[in-house]
C-alpha cells in the first residue's frame, strides 16, 4: 500500500498538467506542483478551501461564473464526468488563461467520494490556432485575388480546393465544385491528356 501511494504521489508530482482533487466536503484534498505553478497560489493556500471562488469563479469574458453551472462542480455534485476547453481558469494575481480540462467523480460503493479535474494552459495552442486561422484568410485572399484559375486536387484528382475565377469560369460556387472531379470541370476533349499529365506529375514529383 505504501508502495502505491509512493508511485501516485510521484506521478502526480512529475506531470506536466495541473491536477488538482476535492473531497465530498468540496474542498480541495490535493493539488500537484505544476497546478500550483499555472495558479501561482502555494499548496496551502487551496488545500481544504473551495476552489471554485479562488480559480473558477468567472468565465473568459469576466462575468460571473455561478458554481451550480460549473460542469467541474457537478462531477462532484452529480457524478458526470465533463471536458471543456471554451474556458479559463484565474490565478491569484487575477489574471486568466484558457484551460482544456476533463474532470471525473471519484465514487467508493454508490456514492460520490469526491472528484479529480486534470487541466493544461492552452494560450500557445490557441495562438497557434490564430495565427492558422489568419494564414488561411490570407491565402484565400490571395487566390481569389488572381485572375488565373486555380484549383487543388487530391492524389485522386478530387478538388479539395478552388478560388473564385476557377469557379467563375465553371459558372459553379466554389462550395460546388469542392468533392468533384477536377477532370470531370475540364471540356471533354482536354479530360484524358489532363489525367495523363497529372499522373505522370503524381509519379515522378516534377511538375510540368
Amino acid at each position: 500500500l505504501e508502495l502505491a501511494e509512493e508511485r501516485s504521489r510521484l506521478l502526480l508530482e512529475s506531470a506536466e498538467e495541473g491536477i488538482f482533487g476535492v473531497g465530498e466536503d468540496g474542498l480541495v484534498n490535493f493539488i500537484n506542483p505544476a497546478a500550483l505553478g499555472m495558479l501561482g497560489y502555494e499548496a496551502d493556500e487551496l488545500i481544504e478551501r473551495k476552489i471554485h471562488p479562488l480559480v473558477h469563479h468567472s468565465r473568459p469574458d469576466g462575468s460571473h461564473y455561478p458554481i451550480e453551472e460549473c460542469p467541474m462542480h457537478h462531477s462532484l455534485t452529480r457524478g458526470e464526468a465533463a471536458s471543456r476547453d471554451d474556458e479559463v481558469l484565474w490565478r491569484k494575481d487575477g489574471t486568466a488563461f484558457p484551460v482544456e480540462y476533463s474532470s471525473v467523480p471519484m465514487r467508493k460503493s454508490d456514492s460520490i467520494a469526491g472528484s479529480v479535474v486534470v487541466f493544461r494552459d492552452i494560450s500557445e495552442r490557441q495562438k497557434f490556432e490564430e495565427a492558422l486561422r489568419t494564414s488561411r484568410t490570407t491565402a484565400r485572399g490571395l487566390l481569389d485575388a488572381t485572375k488565373e484559375s486555380l484549383l487543388l486536387l487530391d492524389k485522386k484528382g478530387i478538388i479539395i480546393a478552388v478560388n473564385r475565377t476557377a469557379a467563375r469560369r465553371h459558372q459553379r460556387t466554389p462550395q460546388e465544385m469542392i468533392g468533384i472531379s477536377g477532370f470531370d470541370a475540364l471540356p471533354r476533349n482536354l479530360r484524358e491528356s489532363r489525367k495523363a499529365h497529372f499522373s505522370n506529375v503524381l509519379q515522378t514529383g516534377i511538375p510540368a
